[in-house]
């Protein structure tokens, strides 16, 4: 199997992807990390987004082939969340605001001899590419009605003249902290 990666940073000060490339354990994933709304910065100036996909991306890559194998793809997601969210109240972070939590979208494949199992939250997608040339969605984008419930409103306030990328997050962010609380 021949596996190619690529991770272009986006306009942030942090690349807040990661990516999963653990072939010992048959486990290729991409990570998108989110800064929460409320700023935080680690120790070396590094945004909550880019701690939360960075850890979850060392997890998965320090798997043996055994522990990889032996334990559900879901169990192994889990053990992850749990890593980020003991990192984040070792940083102080109020796990009871959930806008101040970091997280990080993922989707997660592990392959098998004769098939392929498969972790998907948040946004990142995962598609099968057949021997055909077919492509096929194995996941749906679980946070589509925020994002476009946010893009709604952004594209209210470029067309009532707001043009500072400040002033149009001050708009969005009330539906996100809004979606973020239920």
């Amino acid at each position: 199997m021949q596996v190619e990666t690529i991770s272009i940073k986006g306009t942030g000060d942090w690349n807040e992807d990661a990516l999963v490339v653990n072939g010992q354990a048959g486990l290729y994933g991409v990570l998108d990390g989110a800064t929460s709304l409320h700023p935080f910065r680690g120790p070396n100036g590094e945004t909550g987004g880019y701690l939360a996909s960075h850890l979850i991306q060392d997890y998965f890559q320090a798997l043996n082939r055994e522990e990889a194998s032996e334990t559900p793809l879901n169990e192994l997601v889990l053990r992850a969340n749990t890593l980020l969210r003991e990192a984040m109240r070792e940083s102080g972070i109020d796990l009871s605001d959930k806008s101040s939590l970091w997280t990080s979208a993922l989707a997660l494949v592990r392959i098998h001899e004769k098939y392929v199992d498969f972790a998907q939250a948040g946004d990142c997608m995962i598609a099968a590419l057949y021997e055909d040339g077919s492509v096929r969605n194995v996941s749906r984008d679980h946070v589509d009605h925020v994002d476009y419930e946010s893009r709604k409103i952004w594209m209210d306030g470029i067309r009532r003249g707001i043009r500072r990328k400040d002033e149009l997050w001050e708009l969005v962010k009330p539906v996100i902290l809004k979606i973020k609380k239920e």
